[in-house]
């Protein structure tokens, strides 16, 4: 302790299968015309990739390629851009949600591929205290001494899964 005090970074809270089906239920039954669907594709992308939530919400329709199955993330952490290859599941429910989305907004006002109820691009914000709203709606608290579950644990989830898998 002669430097000061350190960082410690919280311990991420990793998801069971379980709860990502419930996040997602819970997630299908929001209010609004848009929400529920948005939040379910937004949601399950996450957890399907590892993608970091400002990434999903910077995708562009064109960085979208439903027909191969491939998500181009530009200017990601460190300004680096990558292809991210998605499972046909995912692929077929992005493919759902992009014809509900331009059947509620044939003339968005953006051009992000995921659009809030009144066609604009989805904020960081807006997924922060939906998700916060959902965890509470599900009885998620955080353990003792650690930090309640967050959006960003999707990514170390996916993670922890893959690193498993190996």
């Amino acid at each position: 302790g002669l430097l000061g005090p350190t960082f410690r970074r919280g311990q991420p809270y990793i998801y069971s299968a379980e709860q990502i089906e419930a996040l997602l239920k819970a997630a299908a039954t929001l209010r609004r015309r848009m929400r529920p669907h948005t939040c379910v594709a937004l949601f399950g992308l996450l957890a399907s990739t590892g993608l970091r939530v400002g990434e999903a919400l910077a995708l562009k329709r064109e960085h979208v390629d439903l027909t191969t199955g491939v998500l181009n993330v530009v200017k990601s952490k460190a300004s680096k851009c990558r292809l991210v290859p998605l499972h046909p599941t995912t692929t077929e429910a992005l493919r759902r949600y992009a014809a509900v989305r331009d059947r509620v907004h044939p003339a968005p006002k953006s051009n992000a591929f995921f659009l809030t109820d009144r066609g604009t691009a989805l904020s960081y914000q807006r997924v922060t205290v939906t998700f916060r709203k959902l965890r509470l709606q599900l009885g998620w608290r955080a353990p003792p001494g650690a930090v309640a579950p967050r959006v960003h644990d999707l990514r170390h989830t996916f993670a922890v899964r893959v690193l498993l898998r190996w």
